[in-house]
């Protein structure tokens, strides 16, 4: 059934790209976005901010509610070692050539056991629509330009939330997400090749499972 699913990209009113994921099924598709939210966490915030937070993420489920065309909406939290790549990189572009051998090795060191040590804790909200309610007459382009209405208030709704960094995942990532999730083995490979400056690391029909069995 996943096998169906088609991978495209359209731009929110200020020109940011997302991802929709269109599903064939039904007279007019069913279409979801993917919200990334980096969230702060209770730690160091005062109660009234933390009551806050619930209360605008109890508004925004309410939202959903009364939104006719959201048939599906699921929080996701992506909790997985860091891979380490970024630091290494930063440090290896930030290092001072005349730099004490003493600091040198307690820097490579700490490159070595940041990714054992600490971990990326990501939340994906996932909403999907029933191509129907967004156009009566199924049409793609009008279902697209409905879509792209919606994502300045999901974004603004999730920050108000306390999403932290908000954004909205583009087409070139989300490949590499589920890649990552069926084999997170590749994770650091991905990450690697993406620093690298490639912006397509895989391909949509290479991010589902790596092998079966019946």
């Amino acid at each position: 059934m996943l096998g169906r699913l088609e991978l495209l990209e359209h731009a929110d009113p200020f020109g940011t790209p997302f991802a929709v994921i269109r599903n064939p099924h039904g007279e007019a598709g069913v279409w979801t976005l993917v919200v990334r939210c980096v969230a702060d966490g209770p730690w160091m915030q005062d109660q009234p901010q933390v009551d806050s937070w619930v209360a605008s993420y109890a508004g925004f489920l309410a939202g959903l509610g009364q939104d006719n065309a959201v048939i599906c909406a699921k929080a996701i939290t992506d909790t997985a070692p860091d891979p380490g790549g970024k630091l290494a990189m930063t440090v290896e572009a930030g290092r001072a050539a005349q730099a004490p051998s003493v600091a040198r090795q307690v820097i490579d060191q700490v490159v070595a056991t940041y990714p054992a040590a600490s971990s990326e804790n990501v939340t994906y909200v996932e909403v999907t629509y029933d191509g129907r309610s967004l156009s009566r007459k199924g049409n793609e382009a009008a279902i697209m330009v409905e879509l792209s209405r919606r994502v300045p208030g999901l974004r603004g709704r999730l920050e108000a939330a306390g999403g932290g960094a908000v954004s909205m995942v583009t087409k070139p990532e989300l490949p590499a997400l589920v890649r990552a999730a069926y084999d997170p083995a590749s994770q650091r490979f991905i990450e690697q090749a993406a620093l690298s400056g490639h912006r397509h690391v895989v391909e949509w029909a290479e991010a589902g499972p790596v092998a079966s069995q019946e």
